[in-house]
């Protein structure tokens, strides 16, 4: 049933991501899950272990809310932000201290209950911008 898969997404928001319960990940993660969202990440849930642990070294605070949580057979999609105190250097930004919000839609693909794809677009000139570390540039 695919409304089991909008489950396992959203514990692993509410429970891995926001409270740092990373002994689940193997429950929701297949040893073969690809995360192309980051490049060169490890597979399965040692690789997504290791992103919550850098994302919440530069975030320590950090919270995950889902806005929109989308079933579409054996993937889901969500779009939500990630909010937090930027504390440490992420992806090449340098904090100031600031509490920032980072939006993101994300495709996470199942078989057999367990992800086993994930793609991600995080609004990192938004958090630039918030760090103040980027003009804004619009196009005319």
């Amino acid at each position: 049933m695919t409304t089991d898969n909008v489950a396992v997404v959203r514990r692993f928001f509410d429970e891995a991501a926001s409270k740092q319960n990373l002994e689940i990940l193997d429950q929701i993660f297949a040893p073969e899950f690809d995360n192309h969202g980051f490049k060169d990440s490890k597979k399965g849930p040692e690789g997504v272990k290791d992103i919550l642990n850098e994302m919440r070294n530069s975030f320590p605070d950090m919270n995950v809310v889902v806005e929109d949580c989308i079933d579409a057979g054996d993937c889901v999609v969500t779009r939500g932000y990630l909010e937090g105190t930027h504390q440490k250097p992420y992806m090449g930004i340098e904090p100031r201290g600031e509490h920032v919000q980072i939006p993101f839609i994300d495709i996470w693909k199942f078989r057999d209950g367990k992800a086993t794809e994930y793609w991600l677009q995080m609004d990192m000139f938004g958090l630039a911008e918030q760090a103040k570390t980027a003009p804004i540039q619009m196009a005319a």
